[in-house]
């Protein structure tokens, strides 16, 4: 009789699809928020951060729309002890600010209302988190509303040659101001505040 061997189950490699660029096991380092005061904020403020307190909240529209759904929008008073500004809320952002809140903006925007008037507005990319009241223990300084201020679209001048400044050939140039806003009078383009 013949020995039959007996054969061991090796294990099967199934080739595995390749992923493209797997990380390495690296660790990402967070770095912590960087939180703006609201005297800070300017026309061409983008993407910042702050801790403020709700005061006054205001309705200003609720409306309707064509395909059945509803557009409401609120304005609250925010502000920290240096000054205060207004935020529009948008639909659901509304339930969830109240009057004497102490909230966390995340990634906030300003948008330019009414011909030259600043708002805080939070879009979807932004964050509106309510924390606890001890975060703010000062009150909201309403002497120094930047709502208030009207800030004013400023033409570029042009030079002789047709050109339109300072710079050299197209585009911006460099060095003269970012996104082109001032907050002074005359020069330059963008918006400045009117006296």
């Amino acid at each position: 009789m013949a020995e039959v061997a007996k054969a061991e189950a090796a294990p099967v490699e199934t080739p595995q699809k390749e992923t493209p660029q797997q990380p390495a096991e690296s660790k990402i380092q967070l770095t912590n928020p960087k939180f703006s005061e609201v005297e800070q904020l300017s026309p061409a403020s983008v993407g910042f951060n702050l801790i403020v307190k709700v005061g006054n909240i205001t309705p200003i529209m609720n409306r309707l729309n064509l395909d059945g759904t509803r557009l409401q929008i609120s304005e609250a008073i925010i502000g920290d002890s240096t000054a205060c500004i207004i935020l529009s809320l948008r639909n659901d952002q509304i339930t969830m600010v109240g009057t004497g809140d102490v909230l966390i903006l995340r990634n906030a925007k300003i948008d330019m209302v009414n011909n030259g008037y600043m708002r805080v507005a939070i879009d979807r990319w932004g964050l509106i988190e309510k924390v606890d009241a001890k975060q703010m223990d000062k009150e909201i300084n309403l002497e120094n509303n930047l709502s208030d201020v009207e800030y004013e679209l400023v033409k570029e001048t042009q030079n002789e040659d047709g050109g339109r400044g300072y710079g050299r050939g197209r585009g911006r140039g460099r060095g003269r101001g970012g996104r082109g806003y001032s907050r002074g009078r005359g020069g330059g383009r963008g918006y400045g505040r009117r006296y």
